[in-house]
Formats: C-alpha cells, sequence, structure tokens
C-alpha cells in the first residue's frame, strides 16, 4: 500500500488499533506490518492464516470492511494484494 505522508501516520493508527483484534479471528497466526526498504509510505501487512477458508471469512467480516473504508481513503496509488504459499 502506497500512502500519502499524512496517510501513513493515521495508518499506522488504525494498524495498532486493528491488529489486535485481527489477531482474535479464528485461524489468524499472526500480523505484521512491514515497510519497504528505503520507501516509508510504502507498507504492507503481512498475515499468516491456518487456512484460506479463515482468511475468506476474515475478509467477509464487517470489521474487514469498515477498516479496509477508512484505509484506502489514506493511499497515494491503488493497493494491490497477494496469497502466497511457502514452497520451501
Amino acid at each position: 500500500m502506497n500512502f500519502t505522508n499524512d496517510g501513513r501516520v493515521e495508518f499506522y493508527k488504525i494498524f495498532n488499533e486493528s491488529a489486535p483484534v485481527i489477531k482474535s479471528f479464528k485461524g489468524c497466526i499472526s500480523v505484521k506490518l512491514m515497510q519497504a526498504t528505503g520507501k516509508t509510505n510504502l507498507l504492507f501487512t503481512l498475515s499468516e492464516w491456518e487456512t484460506e477458508i479463515d482468511l475468506e471469512n476474515y475478509r467477509k467480516s464487517n470489521f474487514f470492511r469498515e477498516t479496509w473504508e477508512q484505509t484506502k481513503k489514506l493511499f497515494e496509488d491503488k493497493a494491490e494484494a497477494w496469497s502466497t504459499t511457502e514452497v520451501i
């Protein structure tokens, strides 16, 4: 997610409030906020889930929708998302 300067600061608040709630969702193993090296406004959330179904249930939740509505207003550019699988 590429944020405006003010948006980045606001997102830190949103993330700090949201992370404990996300971690309480069934199947959430961890959730972290990462920053691109040398690019302070380029942030990534990294979450690990027990199953893809657990992740989809979170994505369909009211909590996710409400948090996403707040977050997307803070972007400099359109966000991208990926799901990954560990291969080694």
